[in-house]
């Protein structure tokens, strides 16, 4: 079964351009998602953390989701947050943005303030005691189409150190709601 996250007759190589100087977007703790995608991951990680705060990396397979696995990203998290690795980058998300970043740092693959942005966005997920949703409504450069997303990031302990991994998935064509727009638009969940 799909996941809403197909996307189809759009440029990807000109997603990262107009970001994050055009289109809005939103990091926040919660426990509420509205995306099959995100209800899907939250659920999993939920089932594997029992009685725990989180699961370990060693309980957590992607092949246990491999229905959201293709626009799921899994950062390794690097002397507590300095810098992040990718272990695991989804085929959807090599289409979307156009690079394969599987081993690479974000600085590797973003420019500064995109590295910047991320690196806030990733932060604030290592900070907080529920998983965190993401909201998104990027424009596209020189396209009249915006690009919507609903995503879910849950912390992963190793096996000797707690937040040692992030998983990412994101839900792409999900269309915000007025409710959605509220908690975008609020200052506190913004980046600034």
């Amino acid at each position: 079964m799909a996941w809403g996250n197909l996307l189809t007759h759009m440029d990807y190589q000109h997603f990262l351009p107009a970001w994050p100087e055009a289109g809005t977007f939103a990091v926040f703790p919660s426990t509420t998602f509205k995306s099959q995608a995100a209800n899907r991951v939250l659920a999993y990680w939920n089932s594997k953390r029992g009685a725990r705060l989180r699961p370990k990396w060693s309980d957590f397979d992607l092949i246990d989701i491999f229905d959201v696995a293709p626009t799921t990203i899994v950062k390794d998290v690097i002397d507590d947050g300095e810098s992040f690795i990718n272990r695991y980058w989804g085929t959807q998300m090599v289409e979307i943005l156009g690079i394969d970043a599987t081993g690479k740092s974000i600085s590797d693959s973003y420019s500064e303030t995109e590295t910047e942005v991320f690196h806030w966005m990733l932060r604030r997920a290592l900070a907080s005691a529920t998983p965190v949703r993401v909201l998104a409504d990027m424009a596209l450069d020189s396209k009249t189409v915006d690009l919507q997303l609903e995503g879910i990031i849950v912390p992963l302990d190793g096996e000797t150190r707690e937040n040692e991994h992030l998983v990412i998935s994101y839900a792409f064509g999900y269309a915000l709601d007025d409710e959605d727009t509220v908690l975008a638009n609020d200052p506190a969940n913004r980046f600034t």
